[in-house]
C-alpha cells in the first residue's frame, strides 16, 4: 500500500518524500526484529535486513553515478525490509527477476506514451535512423543473414524472427535516444526554474530553494532533465511476485 503511494506521488510530482520510504524500511526491520525475538530466531531480522541491502546498496550506487533518483533506491528496498518473505518464501530472487521483467515493458508503455503525446518525436525518429551509420550497420547485418538463409535454405523460419526482432531492437534503440535528447532534456529560461527540477549534468536529485535562486543569479538559461518515474514499478513487481511468483517459471509452465 505506501509502496503504491510512493508510485503514485512519483507519476504526479517527479519526486518523492524521503521520509516515506525511510519510515517504511524503519517500520520493517523493526517488524522483523520483533518477529526474531518472538520466535527466538534472529533469521527473520537477518533476512530483512539483507533483502533490503540486496537492493539498497548497489541503488545508491546507481544514484551516485547519476544513473536514477535516489527514491529508487530507496522505495524497493523498503519493500524488501518489509516484505521478506511470502508464504513463508523468501521473495528476493523472484521480485529481482519480475523486477526486471516488470520494468522492461513499463519503459516500453512509458516511452510510447510519451511518443504519442509528442508526434514530432516519430518524425524525429526516421530523420535520426537516417542518419545513423550504427542502424543502418545492424538492420543490413540482419537483412544479410535472412538474404543468406533464404539463398542456402538454412534455417529459413528462424532467420525472419531474427531480421524482426533485430530490426525492432534497433528502431526502439533509436527511439529511446530521440526520446531521451529531445523529450526529457529541455533548455528553459532560469527563471522558469523551481524547487525540486534536474539539472542536465547533476545526480538525480531535485533543487532546493536557495540553489534554486543562486542559479537564477548566475545564468539566464538552464537545461533541466527528467526521467522515467520509474517508482510505480516496484509495487507493480510486487504484486506480481504475490500472484504469480516468479514470472518467468509461471509463463514456461504454461507453455509447456
Amino acid at each position: 500500500m505506501l509502496s503504491a503511494i510512493a508510485g503514485i506521488w512519483d507519476l504526479k510530482t517527479t519526486e518523492v518524500p524521503d521520509e516515506l520510504p525511510v519510515a517504511m524500511s524503519a517500520f520493517g526491520l523493526f517488524y522483523w526484529f520483533i518477529a526474531s525475538l518472538a520466535a527466538e530466531s534472529i533469521a527473520p531480522f537477518v533476512l530483512s535486513l539483507l533483502s533490503g541491502m540486496a537492493f539498497l546498496v548497489p541503488g545508491l550506487l546507481l544514484y551516485r553515478a547519476g544513473k536514477w533518483g535516489e527514491a529508487d533506491a530507496w522505495v524497493p528496498a523498503s519493500i524488501l525490509f518489509m516484505v521478506p518473505v511470502l508464504g513463508n518464501v523468501p521473495i528476493l530472487f523472484d521480485y529481482v527477476i519480475n523486477f526486471c521483467i516488470v520494468s522492461s515493458a513499463y519503459m516500453i508503455v512509458y516511452s510510447l506514451a510519451l511518443g504519442a503525446m509528442r508526434p514530432e518525436v516519430f518524425t524525429l525518429l526516421v530523420k535520426d535512423a537516417k542518419g545513423s551509420k550504427v542502424f543502418h550497420g545492424v538492420v543490413g547485418f540482419a537483412g544479410a543473414l535472412l538474404v543468406a538463409s533464404l539463398y542456402f535454405r538454412m534455417a529459413q523460419e528462424y532467420a525472419f524472427s531474427i531480421f524482426a526482432i533485430t530490426s525492432l531492437l534497433a528502431l526502439f534503440w533509436r527511439y529511446a535516444l530521440v526520446i531521451e535528447k529531445h523529450v526529457f532534456r529541455k533548455e528553459i529560461s532560469s527563471a522558469q526554474l523551481r524547487e525540486g527540477d534536474v539539472l542536465d549534468g547533476m545526480i538525480w536529485r531535485g533543487l532546493t530553494r536557495k540553489e534554486v535562486a543562486d542559479i537564477k543569479k548566475k545564468n539566464k538559461k538552464v537545461v533541466v532533465k527528467e526521467g522515467v518515474r520509474f517508482v510505480p514499478v516496484y509495487p507493480i513487481a510486487l504484486i506480481m511476485t504475490a500472484v504469480y511468483g516468479n514470472i518467468t517459471a509461471a509463463l514456461l509452465e504454461g507453455l509447456l
